[in-house]
This record gives structure tokens, sequence and C-alpha cells, in this order.
């Protein structure tokens, strides 16, 4: 006869659940690792894409871009939004509450900023995209497309963002409970280097 622990929670006394039911430890990190790896090939297997197309065109079928001024302010953004979340992270572990809300805010506020921007970027493209025979044919395919990509991701790391963000301003999170928090802060370090992987490569492009 297998006998239960009992815990105490916010919530009162409740029996703790035998080992077995529980997930394995470090299952939460390899999940995100997994899932950064298939993000990881997505963007890989798009930027090939767009250098076959571009390799065959002839040599004046290539269009030459130059990178926005907006895209470059957007790179110091997102760069803003990536240390401000490991200002959040720093500050739950030392359960330094008001750096932490104040860290909180700043990630959310920057990442919203950062995907406007996106847009202001995508309508100074716009004129010029009208005026090409095949959009898909030129470095806009490229610019459309890997960085509509990236502002979808960026999308998905707000919503997440506004989660933890209403949960810490809640109290749910402090320095023995915070996984959400890492695993939030590590994914913004991710779309960063995504980010910088981009703007190398359509400079390059």
């Amino acid at each position: 006869m297998k006998v239960n622990s009992l815990v105490a929670t916010s919530d009162g006394i409740w029996p703790w659940q035998p080992k077995s039911q529980e997930l394995p430890e470090g299952s939460g990190t390899l999940g995100l690792l997994l899932f950064f790896l298939s993000l990881s090939i997505l963007f890989f297997a798009s930027a090939v894409g767009l250098v076959v197309v571009r390799y065959h065109l002839e040599p004046t079928e290539v269009t030459t871009l130059s990178f926005p001024l907006i895209g470059w302010f957007s790179t110091a953004v997102l760069t803003l939004v990536s240390g401000f979340s490991q200002g959040t992270l720093w500050s739950v572990r030392r359960d330094q509450n008001t750096l932490f809300r104040l860290c909180l805010s700043a990630t959310w506020v920057l990442a919203l900023l950062f995907l406007i921007l996106q847009v202001s970027l995508w309508q100074r493209l716009l004129p010029e995209a009208s005026t090409q025979d095949n959009v898909v044919e030129t470095g806009l395919y490229g610019l459309f497309v890997l960085t509509g990509l990236h502002a979808a991701h960026v999308l998905g790391g707000l919503l997440m963002q506004s989660y933890v963000t209403l949960q810490g301003f809640r109290g749910k999170y402090w320095s023995l409970r915070h996984e959400t928090v890492r695993g939030t802060t590590l994914y913004w370090h991710f779309l960063m280097g995504i980010w910088l992987f981009l703007v190398l490569f359509l400079h390059w492009i």
C-alpha cells in the first residue's frame, strides 16, 4: 500500500503526488531547447530558400536594397528587450520585487515597440515593392518573409510576456518558483540572436 506525503500550500494541505506521476527533472529545459532547435531550422531553411532563388537570377535581375535606419533602431530596441528580460530573471532570483516588476514592464513595452517598428519598416518598403515586377525574386522577399516570420514569433513572445507580467504583479514568482520567467528570458535571448542573424544575412544577400 502506497502512502502519499502531505504538503502545505496556500490553498491548504494537499496530498503530494507520487514521483512517478511527475515530469522528469529537466523536461522543461529539454522541451525549450527542442523548440529553439525547430525554430532555428525554420529560419535557416527560409534563408537557404532565398539564397537559392537569387542564385538562379541573372545579375541584372538582382535588386540591391539598403537596410533602412529604422531597422537598426529595431535592433537596439530588441537588444533592450533581451537585457531587461535578463533583469527580470536576475531580480526574481534575489527576490527584489520592485526591480522585478520594473523589468517586467519595460520588457513588455519594448517588445510592443519592436513590433510597431517592424510595421513601420514594412510600410516604408511597400512603395518600393509595388515598383518591382516580381517581389519574390528580389531582396524584398527576404525582408518581408524573414522579418515577418520573426515578428510573428515576437508577437508570440509578447503574449507570453503579458502572462508573465500579470502573474509577476500578482506575486506568483519568487526565488524558488520562477521557471516560467526563466523560459521567457531564454526565449527573448533566442529571438535576439535570430534577429542579429537576419540583419547580417540580409546585408550579405
